[in-house]
């Protein structure tokens, strides 16, 4: 079954604190409002990675189908570091994964869900990113990457 989603791109997205610096909120490269998390015990780097989880959970932004009728797309978070996209929040995150570095042109596509008999995959502005399993190392490589 082919389900549709709209990807961002992780590092065109836009993060405001409100002026007591409680809340965080987390803006789609247009300025659309995906999320608003309570941060007021985060760090800065804990309350960003929450306001993505909730977002990959809850949001939802409105684009024009095929025909032109405006329909809620779910989102996924594309890493353009890593060519990765996420799908889902935690625990239940899917990761798609494109088999060359994928170099967009935009801050956001269209992309479809669905699954062949290699199994699940994206098809993300004409590229194919197949669902993978992170390893044991893979994880500890991107945990070292990410403490610094």
């Amino acid at each position: 079954m082919m389900t549709d989603l709209l990807v961002l791109d992780l590092a065109a997205l836009r993060y405001q604190w409100d002026a007591d610096r409680r809340f965080l909120t987390a803006f789609s490269p247009a300025g659309e409002i995906l999320s608003v998390v309570d941060g007021a015990d985060l760090s800065d780097r804990e309350a960003v990675f929450a306001a993505c989880d909730l977002a990959l959970a809850e949001a939802a932004l409105m684009r024009p189908d095929a025909d032109g009728v405006l329909c809620d797309l779910p989102i996924a978070l594309f890493n353009p570091y890593t060519s990765e996209v996420a799908v889902g929040a935690v625990p239940d995150t899917d990761v798609f994964s494109a088999p060359a570095p994928f170099l967009p042109e935009a801050d956001e596509w269209r992309a479809s869900r669905d699954r062949d008999e290699e199994g699940e995959f994206l098809e993300v502005a004409g590229q194919r990113f197949d669902r993978w399993e992170p390893t044991f190392a893979s994880l500890t490589r991107a945990l070292v990457a990410h403490q610094g």
